[in-house]
């Protein structure tokens, strides 16, 4: 990598941590007792090293990945198109370090409320929803794009010749496994958060609060990652259907932009109660 490319990465690794930031101080939640101010700024930074994290990662992958390690696998740019889902997996390990240094209560006075905590702490609807639409979304058009792929799964046929490179099986099958690994990984830091010690001098309503925060911004890294991966297996199929002149190209593409956005709004979208 260049030296221009490295600092336009440090700029936009930058640029991330502002945005990040901003949007966890402009909560709508704000603590009144310095139990929940202290959690809440725990959370913050446990969000915020994993989103540089995993964005940083994404951001070497951007650069990196689709030149000087494209004919890395045997199928060209593979590790290219699994560079979103890698990301995503990077944030979720992060998150998941944070969670599980959560100490229980000490001292010569502890004390816990009786509380029945499900298998997987909850998200907002709205995360989760969206977690599974990109999931659905994800695994339809690939298993679409499979099913119209040339019998070699790397080209599309056109009027005269074929048109490469598509988005056939030998991408479809790792991205499908990898995409089963992230909603893996999700349910597994959910059941950390959900299985972690209580914030001590917190009500019932508080802590579980803090665990859906929690719970929140776990979903919205999984979807992003998820996200921008089903943006770019659309984008890819929709350049390629446009060389070789079919109707859906330019729907695909489009489809694209759309979901990037729709990915990154959800994930500075604030955590309300």
């Amino acid at each position: 990598m260049g030296l221009t490319r490295m600092l336009l990465v440090v700029l936009m690794l930058g640029l991330i941590a502002v945005m990040v930031t901003l949007s966890l101080r402009s909560r709508r939640v704000v603590p009144t007792e310095l139990a929940m101010e202290r959690a809440l700024g725990r959370m913050n930074t446990t969000t915020l090293m994993a989103t540089v994290g995993g964005l940083g990662f994404a951001l070497w992958a951007w650069f990196t990945l689709p030149t000087v390690y494209v004919n890395a696998t045997e199928v060209p740019g593979l590790l290219a198109a699994l560079g979103p889902i890698v990301a995503g997996l990077v944030y979720l390990a992060i998150t998941a370090a944070g969670e599980a240094s959560w100490r229980p209560p000490s001292g010569p006075r502890r004390t816990a409320h009786l509380t029945r905590r499900p298998l997987f702490s909850r998200a907002a609807p709205w995360a989760n929803r969206i977690l599974w639409l990109w999931v659905a979304l994800l695994a339809a058009a690939l298993l679409a794009l499979g099913a119209v792929a040339e019998p070699d799964g790397r080209s599309i046929a056109g009027t005269s010749s074929t048109s490469g490179p598509f988005p056939g099986w030998p991408y479809g099958i790792p991205i499908l496994v990898g995409t089963a690994l992230v909603v893996g990984a999700t349910l597994g830091v959910l059941a950390l958060v959900a299985r972690r010690p209580a914030v001590r001098d917190t009500t019932p309503d508080d802590d579980s609060h803090l665990r859906t925060v929690s719970a929140t911004r776990v979903v919205r890294g999984a979807q992003l990652s998820l996200g921008a991966t089903l943006a770019g297996v659309l984008f890819l199929a929709g350049t390629t259907a446009s060389n070789a002149g079919r109707d859906w190209a330019w729907p695909a593409i489009v489809a694209a932009a759309v979901v990037l956005g729709v990915s990154f709004a959800v994930t500075f979208r604030r955590v309300g109660p």
